[in-house]
């Protein structure tokens, strides 16, 4: 018996098709549609935060009262959302920009740099630092030093991250731009 030919089959692995393209095809929730959920390391965590400020331990009805203070924040945060406030509010956008690149910057994977590390960044012009130094300067001016070498490699970090994002976006400019900007439009 051919059991390929078999109606049933057929059936089976069409309606098996058709499930599967509706999964893949379904739309993800509204931030309204899913759930709210406050866990233990949250609560845990407002805990935490209030003896450090406050420096005694937390009545149970104002835990209470910081818990429905973050159900009514994720609400507030879900229905700016699902007005478009994130896209259309220019404080919220350099809010969100700011706070990307912040998070890019903290884990851009800087190590601590070496001495000779620092003897190179010293010497490269425009760097603000004269390159003679004498022996007896270094340990002064070592701990600047390492401070402004982070910065420069934290942005030249995020620079390449920026750079490598952008591969992933499609940009399309005015043609009177493209020239200036070395884009295609």
């Amino acid at each position: 018996m051919r059991w390929y030919r078999e109606p049933l089959l057929h059936f089976i692995c069409l309606g098996g098709l058709v499930f599967l393209y509706h999964e893949v095809r379904r739309p993800t929730p509204l931030p309204a549609e899913r759930p709210i959920v406050i866990s233990q390391d949250d609560v845990n965590q407002l805990r935490s935060t209030w003896q450090n400020e406050q420096g005694q331990p937390i009545q149970p009805e104002k835990l209470n009262g910081l818990v429905e203070q973050m159900v009514r924040e994720e609400i507030l945060f879900r229905e700016a959302v699902k007005v478009g406030l994130e896209q259309t509010d220019p404080i919220i956008r350099r809010q969100l920009i700011a706070s990307m690149k912040s998070l890019l910057l903290e884990f851009a994977g800087q190590s601590e740099p070496s001495d000779e590390e620092l003897r190179v960044f010293l010497e490269r012009p425009g760097n603000g630092y004269s390159g003679a130094l004498r022996e007896e300067d270094w340990d002064r001016l070592r701990p600047r030093l390492r401070e402004d070498w982070l910065r420069e490699s934290k942005q030249r970090a995020l620079e390449e991250i920026l750079i490598s994002y952008r591969r992933d976006y499609d940009v399309i400019l005015p043609a009177s731009l493209a020239p200036l900007l070395e884009v295609t439009p």
